[in-house]
């Protein structure tokens, strides 16, 4: 079913996106989960797809996810390893028996490093987040058993007519309607553990396409759900619009997004395209932007959004980028906001991993030393503190590892870690770290 978004687009002077209006005749994701998928096969030759694009051969084995009517829901494998996901004519599938499939549940060890693991590597064994008995889980929450983990999978979604978005954006241009595409990938573990929710990262490219790249280790060792967008890339604004909104508003409720560690990034056009999102879009709590500020002459607009922790820039700039006098002019932008920037030797070009992890664990410190902490969030914020930790363990710099040692010591305190905890060992090495005051 169709996903309703309330919001209408603003005027922007920002002429990189190709625009890329496709047709409607592919599927649009509901946000509720799908009964047990049953198996199925093409009965003739097909293209679906956005741009129908995609082709699916006679005899080719789908799973039939939902049936309604003289449609189905199929879930289709992809040439590049990841899953579609498409609505199509019930006359061009057979259904061959029911699976009636449970969830798939992988058991995974404690973690115990973050070693490199290739993406391609069949099955690797997953580690699971460090688990800190902080306070009662949260009710569960949405997940979907068709959407796989460890894996990207591509869904389709439409974006409705009817919008409107609230000051100060109502004078955008309204976002092209049609049908758009993300993909989204789930870490190992997702399904073992329904009661936990997860910081999310979402990933746009000036390109189109956005890929996990230098983000993929993070989020699979260290449980971390994220989206990446298709039609978003640089030329007209109106296909990034109906992409992030059709996105966000079918993401949201579909899956366990941890209120209070939601971030975006990019790079280029990417990292403008997510300065504006972050705003219009609700509860994202800071953005990685690397070589490139924001979109707009006139600046940041977050005073209308309402935040009870801090929302926080970091900027990842090369040290011969030509976008690199953006630095100084993005932090007058934010008047106040948190802002830190890092640069690194290189051009025009994306952030190492070492300098994005940095990024990342600065944006969560921000997020995580609020005033108001839910319970939840204290308790996935915990899961996190022993991956800040081994990175902390490793920084060879004498003097980052002092100040990265404090802001830890501070953000152990605000997370009241539990004495007999993993965690709470590793708070207490790094205070010990801290030079004895006088």
């Amino acid at each position: 079913m169709g996903v309703k978004i309330c919001l209408s687009i603003l005027r922007a002077r920002w002429n990189r996106i190709i625009p890329i209006l496709f047709g409607c005749t592919i599927l649009f994701c509901s946000s509720g989960a799908w009964a047990d998928p049953e198996n199925g096969r093409i009965t003739k030759d097909i293209m679906v797809g956005g741009a129908h694009d995609v082709p699916l051969k006679a005899n080719q084995p789908v799973k039939v996810l939902k049936h309604s009517g003289e449609t189905v829901v199929i879930m289709v494998a992809l040439p590049d390893g990841s899953s579609g996901i498409y609505q199509i004519d019930a006359a061009a599938v057979e259904i061959l028996a029911s699976t009636a499939a449970p969830p798939t549940v992988v058991k995974v060890p404690a973690v115990t490093n973050t070693a490199q693991i290739s993406p391609v590597a069949p099955e690797p064994t997953a580690p699971a987040p460090s688990l800190a008995k902080i306070a009662p889980a949260p009710a569960t929450a949405a997940g979907d058993p068709s959407l796989p983990e460890d894996k990207s999978t591509l869904i389709h979604v439409n974006w409705p007519e009817d919008s409107k978005l609230p000051p100060p954006f109502e004078d955008f241009d309204k976002a092209k309607e049609g049908s758009y595409s993300y993909r989204l990938y789930l870490p190992p573990g997702y399904y073992e553990h329904p009661n936990f929710h997860y910081p999310t990262l979402f990933i746009m490219s000036p390109s189109g396409n956005a890929e996990l790249g230098s983000f993929y280790q993070r989020a699979r060792t260290e449980g971390w759900i994220v989206v990446m967008f298709v039609e978003a890339r640089n030329g007209d604004w109106g296909p990034i619009y109906g992409d992030m909104l059709a996105t966000h508003a079918d993401v949201v409720p579909k899956v366990r997004i941890q209120d209070g560690l939601k971030f975006a990034t990019g790079f280029s056009g990417g990292a403008r395209g997510t300065s504006v999102m972050s705003q219009f879009c609700p509860g994202f709590d800071g953005e990685l932007l690397q070589g490139a500020g924001f979109a707009l002459d006139d600046g940041y607009h977050l005073e209308g959004i309402p935040r009870d922790h801090p929302y926080a820039v970091f900027m990842a700039m090369g040290s011969n980028d030509s976008n690199a006098y953006e630095v100084a002019s993005l932090k007058e932008q934010l008047h106040g906001v948190p802002f830190k920037s890092q640069t690194f030797q290189g051009g025009h070009m994306e952030a190492p991993t070492s300098v994005c992890n940095e990024g990342l664990d600065w944006l969560m410190e921000q997020a995580l030393t609020g005033d108001s902490m839910t319970d939840d969030l204290r308790a996935c914020g915990a899961r996190q503190f022993i991956f800040l930790t081994q990175r902390w363990e490793s920084e060879t710099d004498s003097a980052k590892k002092a100040e990265k040692a404090v802001a830890l010591a501070t953000l152990g305190d605000s997370l009241n870690l539990p004495s007999n905890s993993p965690e709470f060992l590793e708070l207490k090495k790094i205070k010990d770290s801290l030079p004895l005051e006088p």
